[in-house]
């Protein structure tokens, strides 16, 4: 992963713990738009795949920012379970058909 991504990364943690995740998002797209972005799919996949630490939303934040038509979705389980995830779809299909989770509650647009 790049010293750029890093970097995003960061801008994210950051702001998610500062930050509701409408507002940090629009952080961290403002910062990745001075950064190069990912053209394809494919490129998208693989910057996600690198990323490792931080939490799912935190990651998926961070290679939306770079992926224009990217969108970032929070789904939560059921009333009474406990669990949500964060996940990165680009045209509208998610970037791993098992990230996936529960019942969608929001929809974060890269552009």
């Amino acid at each position: 992963m790049s010293a750029a991504d890093h970097s995003l990364h960061l801008v994210a943690w950051v702001a998610l713990r500062a930050l509701p995740p409408e507002r940090a998002f629009a952080v961290v797209k403002r910062v990745g738009r001075w950064l190069p972005q990912r053209r394809d799919r494919a490129d998208v996949a693989r910057a996600a795949r690198r990323l490792r630490l931080g939490t799912c939303l935190s990651r998926a934040m961070t290679v939306s920012a770079r992926a224009p038509g990217s969108e970032v979705v929070i789904g939560v389980q059921k009333p009474g379970e406990f669990g949500a995830h964060a996940w990165v779809e680009v045209g509208g299909e998610p970037l791993k058909a098992d990230d996936v989770f529960g019942e969608e509650i929001a929809r974060l647009r890269r552009d």
